[in-house]
């Protein structure tokens, strides 16, 4: 009878022709025959084809596991490397965007530097209206952004407009001044004698002839009835402003004095004792004798 050989490597059981366990491939320990009865060898197939087919499966098997774990580790690797690049492009952008910050910022800290010297320009080309100062604060606008300028530019052009203006009404005010003033240099000034007066036939002549205090003589020739004339006496005058006085004490003229005592001249007082100004018209250049005009007649 046949005994079946159990497979110690994978407790299979195979019958005691194979040489190899039909399932695993291990090889069988066979029972040695008993002496003095002949070996007999079988010739028989030993199937080989289960055990291959389990190395090659496993062969693959293991084929893949490496080639996952190594496709895992340059994968990861790759990722390792993609997670550096893109922390240091990070960090890149982190700088450069943090010194694009502090461009920025200290642009922007020059442009206020900028926008506060326009600003103070302005207002102290208002304080000063110098010339110099508003070139100054124009200099300092057109250094600004087109945006930022229109209002300082107002500012200015508001500024010499009222400068303009006060020049104008100086101008004027000055003219008006010098043609009030030469007026009353006019009417302050002495008016200038003439030669000859006359009034009702009668005749006032001064003769300038300054000696001492005196500026001259004058005389007044009174018109008779007849048609003639009784010449006056020639008596010294002093002209201040637009009187005339007859000597040099200041004093008025009297009656005697305007026809050198002849009581038939049209200057006839009440009595000695009236007094005459010999004043002369700024305006006409007329001389007033008590109610008599006498009207130059050169």
């Amino acid at each position: 009878m046949k005994k079946n050989i159990i497979c110690p490597q994978c407790g299979a059981s195979n019958t005691s022709e194979n040489i190899f366990c039909s399932e695993c491939g291990t090889p069988l320990k066979q029972e040695s025959a008993p002496k003095g009865e002949p070996k007999t060898v079988t010739n028989r197939r030993v199937n080989h084809s289960k055990p291959i087919k389990k190395i090659i499966g496993s062969i693959c098997v293991g084929l893949l596991v490496v080639a996952g774990g190594v496709t895992a580790v340059v994968i990861y690797h790759n990722e390792q490397i993609q997670n550096q690049k893109t922390a240091e492009h990070q960090k890149l952008l982190s700088i450069q965007a943090s010194k694009e910050k502090e461009q920025s910022s200290s642009s922007l800290s020059e442009y206020k530097k900028l926008q506060n010297v326009a600003i103070s320009s302005v207002d102290k080309a208002y304080n000063t209206k110098s010339s110099d100062d508003i070139s100054s604060a124009q200099d300092a606008i057109s250094k600004l952004k087109k945006s930022d300028q229109s209002s300082l530019s107002e500012r200015l052009k508001n500024l010499t407009d009222q400068i303009s203006k006060e020049n104008e009404t100086t101008s004027k005010s000055s003219s008006e001044d010098n043609t009030t003033t030469s007026s009353q240099e006019q009417i302050n000034q002495p008016p200038i004698l003439k030669k000859e007066y006359k009034a009702s036939g009668n005749i006032l002549r001064f003769y300038p002839n300054p000696v001492g205090q005196a500026d001259g003589v004058y005389r007044i020739d009174t018109a008779n009835d007849d048609g003639t004339a009784n010449m006056g006496m020639w008596r010294a005058y002093k002209q201040v402003g637009n009187i005339i006085y007859d000597s040099t004490d200041g004093n008025p003229i009297s009656a005697g004095d305007i026809n050198g005592g002849e009581q038939n001249a049209v200057f006839q007082t009440d009595g000695p004792s009236a007094r005459y100004n010999i004043t002369i018209d700024p305006q006409s250049g007329n001389i007033q004798i008590g109610g008599a005009t006498f009207v130059p007649t050169n």
